[in-house]
């Protein structure tokens, strides 16, 4: 077959388009990141107050419209869910640039969480139907590696856009595309076939699936490490910006080229290259790839520490370079995990768990609490209060690694029952 239709039918294709969606995903989430001492000064808020609008304000509507969007996935047309959830989030993202108030900004960002919520569960549902099992943590690394290209662009172009035409002028720029791909989207992208369903356990409701994988022994410490992970890794990364800002005096533009580079980049290669070395260990020994897991959690918090204490920049540069190659390479293997533990036909609420979890507690409250803390030390710290609280943030790798060892365990006893 021929024509778009013909190309949509071919999984590589769908792959690179879905891709770029979690690319736009991230360079719309971002959009607030990188402009957000901006508005912080024109609309004289507290750290507090930007923690709600760039985290708590975004997570809520994530976690109130996402998991009603997973029971809807497993059971509706996702390619044209899709295609629509990609108009709405776009269309709330150039909503913000219109922002007179602080409220104003926080209701947009509330649109944009709620449409994005169902972006990657929708995702990784056409994925998981159109590549084997032994391929799922490859294919989910490189899905998720958009959010590293998605952090690049944002960061690199968002700071020049914000220091020369000012910080509106990135949401109007950066939401404008996200149109286009919908209606790619829409017109290319035809339903895949649902594989069939091995499971006959299936759960019969929204509230019985969702309450049944939060009670699985092996999947509830998987959301849990995820959601851990997230949280100490938004809380570090949503203020490295304003980090560079106060504590190294660089302007935003500078800033945003640092952080492109530093994280962008580096993430976008370690979620690709650690989704293969995932699948290698996982075929060396069941829950390999979740054991690599909570390595990677030890190394990113103990670079994010790092990165708090540094005193020079040169030192913090590469701390952070260090943070940031570990920085994303969770969400691939976590939701391989996740299709492989789950029921087939519970994927997409399973997907949407991972989702909202990881968005409510994890990036909801991150950023939230690292500026609820800069507030707190400031008295005493000064400028330097953003270091100690994006130190504090960063030991909660902990708790992840520890969560993600004890799902390798129940994994691979489960494999042997």
């Amino acid at each position: 077959m021929s024509g778009p239709r013909g190309r949509a039918r071919r999984p590589a294709y769908t792959l690179a388009l879905l891709t770029c969606v979690y690319f736009f995903y991230l360079l719309d989430r971002n959009a607030v990141l990188v402009t957000q001492e901006l508005f912080k000064a024109e609309f004289h808020l507290s750290d507090t107050q930007v923690g709600l609008a760039t985290g708590l304000s975004y997570g809520v509507f994530y976690a109130l419209v996402g998991l009603p969007l997973g029971f809807m996935i497993d059971r509706t047309n996702r390619s044209r869910l899709l295609g629509a959830l990609v108009a709405i989030w776009s269309g709330g993202t150039m909503l913000c640039a219109l922002a007179g108030q602080f409220w104003h900004l926080a209701v947009s960002r509330a649109i944009v969480g709620a449409a994005e919520s169902g972006g990657s569960p929708t995702s990784l549902s056409i994925l998981s139907d159109l590549y084997p099992p032994e391929k799922r943590a490859t294919v989910s690394s490189i899905f998720f590696a958009g959010a590293g290209v998605g952090g690049i662009v944002s960061f690199l172009v968002g700071g020049y856009i914000a220091q020369h035409f000012g910080w509106r002028a990135v949401f109007f720029v950066y939401g404008a595309p996200g149109l286009l791909l919908a209606a790619l989207i829409w017109l290319t992208v035809p339903e895949p076939k649902r594989r069939a369903i091995t499971d006959t356990s299936v759960a019969r409701g929204f509230w019985t699936t969702a309450r049944g994988l939060i009670q699985d022994r092996a999947l509830l410490p998987v959301y849990c490490g995820s959601v851990l992970y997230t949280l100490s890794m938004s809380g570090v990364g949503s203020w490295m910006v304003p980090y560079l800002m106060r504590v190294h005096h660089l302007p935003v533009a500078t800033a945003g080229v640092t952080v492109a580079l530093a994280f962008g980049l580096l993430a976008t290669l370690g979620s690709i290259g650690f989704g293969f070395a995932s699948d290698w260990f996982e075929r060396k020994r069941k829950g390999g790839m979740l054991t690599a897991l909570a390595i990677a959690a030890l190394f990113n918090g103990g670079a994010g520490i790092a990165l708090a204490v540094s005193q020079y920049f040169p030192v913090a540069l590469a701390c952070f370079a260090l943070w940031g190659v570990s920085a994303l390479v969770y969400s691939g293997p976590a939701n391989a995990g996740i299709a492989g533990l789950a029921p087939e036909r519970a994927r997409g609420v399973g997907f949407a768990l991972f989702a909202v979890l990881c968005n409510l507690i994890g990036s909801g409250l991150g950023p939230l609490l690292t500026g609820l803390l800069s507030d707190w030390l400031a008295p005493a710290l000064g400028a330097r209060s953003i270091s100690a609280a994006i130190g504090v943030l960063a030991t909660v790798q902990l708790g992840a690694a520890v969560a993600f060892f004890l799902a390798a365990r129940q994994w691979r006893a489960r494999q042997q029952v």
